[in-house]
């Protein structure tokens, strides 16, 4: 922020726009919870451009939404004393740096309304005097142990403490949204605070041609034979990654033309440590997901998704963008955040054998894969469409 605090933006003039979004993040990137907040921010710039009215967005400096929001948005960044470009989860210095600075934005901005996204946000709401509605993505009590998974003598400790940030910043708000069913019900249960859910809204993508489908192949060094399983998304421990490696590597041994196809920003080096020990990294092709092209490319060269989760709280984006490519998805459980994806998923348990299995019987079923390809956009349209998220969004 400037001296005088007055709101900084990265284009366009300051104005005091209807409601103003805040995130602790840099945005935009490819992690799945800053692709729900541009799909939550599009949905409500959508709807405010209907009574010819604008929205603001503040987040961390990294990063430009020019070229992903909608023209009513303004994209107002903190201007920390230096720059946190990391995209891993969890606490860190560089956050906390950035976090200071969001708090002076918060309390120079001129907006009536604030929707915070996550804890962090709601947090530094708390530090700056504002009034907000929560928009919870995740639960904190159960997640961060999942951040220290060498430290088990500290995990009730970290517990504990997530469980009150939680408490803490529910109860204070003047509202709170959740964006799973699942997550709703643990706010109203575990903290006594009415929850509602913000479905996320999320738009089916273009079919994929063949045409397409083999030039994402020959762009990754996959042949037509191959049965290609992705996963799109971040390594970070809670995404349960080991429960897919044991799955992989079981795989691997009766079935040589399996390929794992890994989509990430992340860094891949303790993925392919235990994807060794597994007898599985010679099988790995390692892909980017940086932008919408790279994150079709991955889809189109895939025969299936995978969607494992060690954390039940909020639901997997990777799954929306799945069904969006209408690619056959086999999510866990526990990723699915309590919505009916059994309609459009195949679903398993947090289990290695288990997720074998289900993989290995939809890559020998073409005909269960051609309906899983088709029920996925169809699952979208009746629980994420647009309409749905900004009336969550806009009940009082």
């Amino acid at each position: 922020m400037t001296p005088d605090d007055t709101p900084r933006c990265v284009y366009g003039r300051a104005v005091t726009a209807r409601a103003l979004h805040v995130a602790a993040l840099p945005f935009p990137s490819s992690q799945g919870t800053q692709a729900a907040l541009l799909a939550i921010v599009r949905a409500a710039a959508d709807d405010a451009s209907t009574r010819g009215e604008s929205i603001a967005l503040l987040t961390y400096e990294a990063g430009d939404g020019r070229a992903v929001l909608p023209s009513n948005v303004e994209h107002r960044r903190t201007r920390a004393p230096f720059t946190n470009r990391s995209l891993r989860s969890g606490p860190s210095l560089g956050k906390i740096a950035e976090d200071v600075e969001l708090v002076r934005a918060l309390r120079a901005a001129r907006e009536p309304r604030v929707i915070a996204h996550h804890i962090e946000a709601a947090f530094a709401c708390l530090l700056a005097g504002r009034a907000y509605t929560f928009v919870a993505h995740t639960a904190l009590g159960p997640e961060l142990p999942l951040y220290a998974p060498t430290q088990r003598a500290l995990a009730p400790l970290l517990s504990r403490a997530g469980e009150s940030l939680d408490r803490l910043v529910a109860r204070r708000a003047a509202r709170v949204l959740a964006i799973s069913p699942f997550l709703a019900r643990r706010i109203e249960r575990e903290l006594g605070v009415k929850a509602e859910v913000l479905p996320t809204p999320w738009s089916v993508a273009p079919a994929v041609t063949s045409e397409e489908r083999h030039a994402a192949r020959v762009a990754f060094g996959l042949g037509g034979a191959h049965d290609v399983v992705l996963y799109a998304g971040n390594l970070d421990h809670y995404q349960g990654l080991d429960t897919a490696v044991s799955a992989l590597g079981s795989l691997a041994h009766r079935r040589g033309a399996l390929r794992w196809l890994v989509a990430s920003e992340s860094s891949p080096e303790s993925l392919l440590a235990i994807a060794s020990r597994a007898g599985l990294a010679s099988r790995i092709t390692l892909a980017p997901l940086r932008t919408d092209a790279d994150r079709r490319r991955a889809h189109a060269a895939a025969d299936v998704a995978i969607v494992p989760r060690r954390l039940e709280a909020g639901v997997s984006i990777k799954i929306l963008e799945a069904l969006a490519h209408g690619l056959p998805t086999i999510a866990v459980r526990t990723a699915t955040g309590g919505f009916p994806f059994d309609e459009a998923c195949a679903l398993t348990d947090d289990d290695p054998k288990e997720l074998a299995r289900t993989i290995d019987d939809v890559l020998r079923e073409p005909f269960r894969r051609a309906a899983l390809s088709a029920a996925g956009p169809a699952y979208l349209a009746k629980h994420h469409a647009v309409d749905a998220c900004v009336h969550a969004l806009e009940k009082e």
